[in-house]
């Protein structure tokens, strides 16, 4: 039964790979050719300041066209707005943003709590469909 089944395999698979001519069928992948006028070409990975190709989710453009990445940059540039902050971290999950930021000479937690204020009304300008928590240390 194990014989039956192999030669069936090999039968099988054997045909999948060659066309008449005895060559594997060549298979153009347009996502590494680049427009140019109405014709594609070979992108050069060479060429310098071009992205292989336009598609944005292409895997090494992940953070740089969707996503959380520049929704993080644009909470980063909110909260440096506020004199005196030191952006430690940002992170987002789901529909929540969570900045952290260092100030000095804190003296009470009113102040940092003025600081939160400040830090979080600025971030909700730059993001406004997310939740905004700010920690102060």
């Amino acid at each position: 039964m194990r014989w039956l089944m192999m030669i069936f395999l090999i039968g099988t698979l054997g045909a999948c790979g060659t066309t008449e001519e005895g060559s594997t069928n060549d298979v153009k992948d347009v996502q590494f050719f680049k427009r140019t006028a109405n014709t594609l070409e070979k992108a050069s990975d060479r060429e310098p300041g071009y992205s292989e190709s336009d598609n944005p989710m292409q895997v090494d453009q992940l953070g740089k066209t969707w996503g959380i990445g520049p929704d993080r940059e644009k909470a980063r540039e909110g909260a440096e707005l506020v004199e005196g902050v030191d952006v430690k971290r940002i992170s987002i999950r789901g529909s929540q943003a969570y900045v952290h930021v260092h100030v000095d000479g804190l003296t009470s937690q009113d102040e940092a709590m003025v600081y939160a204020d400040k830090v979080r009304k600025s971030v909700q300008k730059a993001l406004p469909r997310y939740t905004i928590k700010v920690r102060v240390n």
